[in-house]
């Protein structure tokens, strides 16, 4: 797939799709199964140091549980949402997934760009897109962890306006330090 110009901002989202630029950023339905495994392997085994999920126990992971996790991040379960940018062709570049904790908070996770479409705007329109589904289902806020040696994640999420808390998490696996990051929505 070549890379096409995208916009460096993507429009605020409604809870349906939103183009940016030459990209569509839409919910995972539950047929996508395949293609929410192909992003999330691909996402582990381009950047195993900065997740907590090992690419080995992810590839043991049923048919039938890929499934079910495509038909949850597809709305048939309860505060759980997935999101790929598709391109015109209908390939998949990226993939974020966000759902609702027992607080009622939003959590975001596996945020991931395939490395020849980044610094395009594409993770930026993907977490407002969260956020925007988070704020229409009442969260008062919404945060992710994020790995210490994610630089760039770091910085994409300071600049969408998470801000640094005191919890950390040490994963003896590779000594990886995460941390948390959060946001106020507007609700």
């Amino acid at each position: 797939m070549s890379p096409t110009t995208t916009s460096a901002r993507a429009p605020l989202p409604d809870i349906g799709s939103v183009r940016a630029g030459e990209l569509t950023l839409v919910r995972c339905r539950p047929e996508q199964w395949q293609v929410l495994r192909r992003l999330h392997l691909d996402m582990l085994d381009e950047a195993p140091e900065l997740f907590a999920e090992r690419p080995s126990l992810a590839r043991t992971r049923s048919p039938e549980r890929w499934r079910e996790l495509a038909r949850r991040g597809a709305g048939h379960g309860r505060g759980e949402a997935i999101w790929f940018a598709m391109t015109p062709a209908g390939g998949a570049v990226a993939t974020m997934a966000a759902r609702l904790t027992a607080d009622g908070d939003a959590t975001l996770s596996s945020c991931w760009v395939e490395p020849d479409w980044r610094c395009r705007g594409i993770a930026t329109g993907l977490i407002v897109t969260a956020e925007g589904w988070a704020t229409a289902l009442g969260a008062p806020r919404i945060s992710t962890w994020v790995a210490d040696r994610n630089v760039p994640g770091r910085a994409l999420l300071r600049r969408c306006g998470y801000v640094d808390t005191p919890v950390r998490m040490v994963l003896a696996r590779d000594h990886l330090v995460e941390h948390v990051v959060t946001k106020v929505l507007a609700v």
